[in-house]
């Protein structure tokens, strides 16, 4: 299903620990985006945990991603095959090489936790480059007008954060986390470990 951790400004990266379990629950890729310089800057297809923070580290000798807007995201494949193109963000544009490049910097990007039943199938490409393709292109200039984020809400059943240079948009229920204040669209973030119930012969798992 994927999870989206969103970093507001003035909020520090969650600890490696939680990063760590996001990407063991949803291991099918991760890609960030980040506003700096007036624009929307993408980098994706991380295919493993350890080039993810090996980059994240690299960009926080950078800039000061404190005072920056930042959103990862960690795929768990629903749609489309397990490739770096089809990890997220993507920007908002029709043309098929961007939305597939691991690296770009754009006007509006996108990250999507859900499934959209409504996209024409496609064994190679995720519904939400469709999504993005065949929707979003044509409203992108409303994307951040409440309505039409109540209408993607309602229509898709997912969960977005949209972003441009100086704007952001959440779409859908997110938890903000009393610990480090970061945002996330479902609860994969949080460690589990199982045990074996031999009375009930089950599985259970704990959160903790």
């Amino acid at each position: 299903m994927c999870i989206i951790l969103h970093k507001p400004i003035n909020i520090q990266l969650p600890d490696i620990q939680t990063l760590e379990t996001c990407f063991q629950n949803n291991p099918n890729g991760a890609g960030f985006m980040y506003q700096y310089n007036n624009s929307v800057y993408i980098q994706k297809g991380f295919m493993t945990f350890n080039s993810l923070i090996s980059t994240l580290n690299e960009l926080q000798q950078k800039i000061n991603i404190i005072d920056t807007n930042l959103t990862i995201h960690f795929r768990l494949a629903s749609h489309g095959k397990v490739t770096a193109g089809n990890t997220h963000p993507f920007p908002v544009t029709k043309n098929q090489n961007k939305l597939k490049a691991k690296s770009c910097i754009t006007d509006l990007a996108v990250v999507h936790n859900g499934i959209i039943p409504f996209t024409s199938y496609n064994r190679s490409t995720s519904d939400t480059i469709l999504f993005i393709k065949d929707y979003l292109t044509e409203i992108n200039d409303s994307l951040f007008n409440p309505i039409t984020a109540e209408l993607i809400k309602h229509a898709t059943k997912s969960k977005f954060v949209i972003m441009s240079s100086d704007k952001i948009q959440i779409i859908g229920d997110f938890i903000q986390d009393e610990y480090d204040q970061c945002y996330y669209s479902n609860n994969s973030y949080i460690p589990y470990y199982g045990y074996y119930d031999k009375e009930e012969e089950e599985y259970n798992y704990i959160n903790y």
